[in-house]
């Protein structure tokens, strides 16, 4: 997650998933790991055009479009703590301490020792939420990443997903690579606990992307299925629906 994407389409449809998600849960207690990266310099999170189009968004999840309407258009506050002061996630916990190494952490050693630092406050900040989603930049990634290298900071090793979702239900998004969209799922959804354990959702608009659901609770699968009968109205550039139940 970068600052930036605050109110793009993309973060539209990540909290209309969660906030389906947790609604009906008893005792609910969601914990959000952004896994805050630094703003960078291209053209990503601009698309925000959606906001001007209520005829056709608002429908999805109305107080959670006005209030990314608000964000974005009156406030011009795109920034994570915007989304966390609005109460949109309702009592959630956030941690949301940037992925930056301090000055001390500037070789390898020191910056893989920053990143394991930073996952184990992650892991205390969020130890009694019952349900946790993480947000890394580029999405999931299997083991091999050099963690000392920070540009590979934007992915989360696959060791972390399955620590978050240990006895609890774990959300995480993935933002697909070029290849084959339907075998990143089915790969995912292997290596995540298989399709018993394992809820997959592809989003299919401007920028495709992944959320897998691990260990959902009982009424989690139909929870999400309302949720792509209810965008099934919103197309693709290809005419086929933006949001699908795997």
């Amino acid at each position: 997650m970068q600052n930036r994407y605050v109110g793009d389409i993309g973060d539209y449809i990540k909290y209309a998933l969660l906030r389906a998600l947790i609604q009906d849960e008893q005792d609910c207690a969601l914990g959000v790991a952004w896994y805050l990266y630094p703003d960078e310099s291209n053209n990503d999170g601009r698309h925000t055009g959606y906001l001007h189009a209520p005829e056709k968004w608002e429908s999805l999840d109305e107080e959670l479009f006005g209030c990314l309407r608000k964000i974005v258009c009156c406030e011009q506050r795109r920034e994570v703590a915007a989304i966390e002061e609005s109460g949109i996630l309702e009592n959630a916990v956030f941690y949301n301490h940037m992925l930056v190494p301090d000055k001390a952490s500037r070789d390898y050693a020191g910056r893989e020792s920053f990143r394991e630092q930073w996952f184990e406050c992650l892991k205390k900040k969020l130890s009694e939420c019952r349900i946790v989603f993480a947000d890394p930049d580029n999405g999931l990634a299997d083991e091999g990443y050099r963690w000392g290298t920070q540009k590979h900071w934007k992915r989360m090793p696959l060791r972390e997903a399955k620590a978050l979702a240990q006895e609890r239900v774990g959300v995480f998004y993935h933002h697909f690579a070029h290849k084959n969209h339907d075998a990143q799922i089915e790969h995912w959804t292997e290596q995540l606990g298989g399709k018993d354990n394992v809820c997959a959702v592809r989003w299919g608009c401007v920028s495709p992307r992944a959320f897998f659901v691990v260990n959902p609770s009982e009424g989690m699968p139909d929870r999400l299925r309302e949720l792509e009968s209810h965008a099934s109205c919103i197309k693709n550039s290809k005419g086929k629906p933006c949001l699908k139940v795997v």
